[in-house]
């Protein structure tokens, strides 16, 4: 069975994967790269880098889609 963290990486891993495929292509932000950075520090156990690192995804949505869009929903 799972961990409760293999579970959570799981879960944060799908959301930021979907909300990055939700995003249209436009210039200049490539939420793939976001969510690429994030699962390789969360895998290497850094946790408060990957947090940044989601915090920095969850805010380009907004500033791009806006805080009413599924891409900003799948970000947070």
């Amino acid at each position: 069975m799972p961990s409760g963290r293999t579970s959570l990486q799981v879960i944060g891993v799908l959301l930021l994967m979907m909300a990055a495929l939700w995003a249209p292509p436009c210039a200049g932000t490539n939420f793939q790269e976001y969510v690429e950075r994030y699962s390789e520090l969360f895998d290497a156990g850094n946790y408060d880098a990957a947090l940044a690192e989601a915090r920095r995804f969850e805010a380009a949505a907004r500033a791009q889609h806006g805080n009413q869009h599924e891409s900003y929903a799948g970000a947070l």
